[in-house]
């Protein structure tokens, strides 16, 4: 008499389950890096759709919006209700998973330069009250080697140094300056020094927000994408000036991020890109020789 078995064996189970765990194992880290990479899609064609839209403020206004409400004075140019508080979808990269829409928070910054304290502002948005109106006219370098405007993680506050350094590129961190460097050089010596400096202070303050769709301040080309933002207080600990700063471009795409030239172009930059190539896209009239990315 033969019997017939009615079922699976407790160790067939076992390695049918194991196999389905090493296949699921292989397969999640690839839809992971599918999603990514529709996210960084997204991100690039918002980026593309804002510096279209400054293009057409230019060609309406024939200056470029000035800092403080460049993106709100570019919501008519995107088909946006110019009243709206919250942020539009075009604002926001999705990959920025903690930033605040009602808020009128943004991921994106634009360009305020290569600047510190006596190379003064030399981005794309300006200060009309102190430097007057910028147009395409100013743009000496070029709009194809001049960057317009980049990824910006959103900042937080910090309630302890330890929380800063878990997500640095959420954060401001601040670092005491004896004086101001007088020299190309030594500003890059200041450079090469916060690379690698532990903060000297907890940021216990967010900078360079936005308000209601407000750019208060954007980014600059002081540092490679990617790297920790320094604050440099005066005595008292207040601010003197944005450029006074070191405000980096930053994304939660893995060690990249996207901007566009003032000619609408959409690039992605790695955070390795060279320094000084960084700096060169990032001056509007440095009559730099060398613009091209690797």
């Amino acid at each position: 008499m033969t019997f017939r078995r009615r079922g699976l064996s407790l160790l067939e189970v076992v390695c049918v389950i194991s196999i389905i765990v090493v296949l699921l194992g292989l397969l999640l880290p690839a839809v992971n890096s599918a999603r990514e990479t529709a996210r960084r899609i997204s991100c690039q064609n918002n980026v593309r759709q804002i510096a279209l839209a400054t293009t057409n403020y230019h060609s309406a206004h024939r200056i470029l919006p000035p800092r403080r409400y460049s993106f709100s004075d570019l919501l008519p140019y995107l088909e946006e209700n110019i009243q709206r508080k919250s942020t539009p979808e075009v604002y926001v990269c999705p990959s920025d998973e903690i930033l605040d829409r009602s808020l009128g928070e943004i991921s994106y910054r634009m360009n305020e330069g290569f600047a510190f304290q006596l190379y003064g502002e030399n981005g794309i948005v300006s200060h009309p009250y102190k430097q007057g109106w910028i147009s395409y006219k100013d743009i000496a370098d070029g709009l194809s080697n001049t960057a317009l405007l980049s990824e910006k993680l959103v900042v937080r506050w910090a309630e302890s140094s330890v929380e800063a350094r878990s997500k640095p590129m959420r954060y401001f961190f601040k670092r005491s300056l004896s004086r101001n460097p007088e020299s190309l050089s030594g500003f890059n010596q200041l450079v090469d020094q916060s690379r690698n400096a532990d903060d000297s202070g907890f940021p216990n303050f967010s900078w360079g927000e936005t308000t209601n769709l407000r750019q208060e301040f954007g980014y600059n080309h002081n540092l490679p994408p990617g790297w920790i933002s320094w604050h440099f207080p005066n005595s008292s600990g207040a601010l003197i000036e944005p450029r006074n700063s070191f405000v980096s471009a930053t994304s939660n795409h893995f060690a990249t991020v996207n901007f566009a030239y003032a000619d609408a172009s959409v690039h992605t930059v790695t955070n390795q890109v060279d320094r000084r190539i960084w700096g060169n896209i990032g001056t509007r009239n440095g009559s730099e020789s060398d613009h091209e990315l690797d």
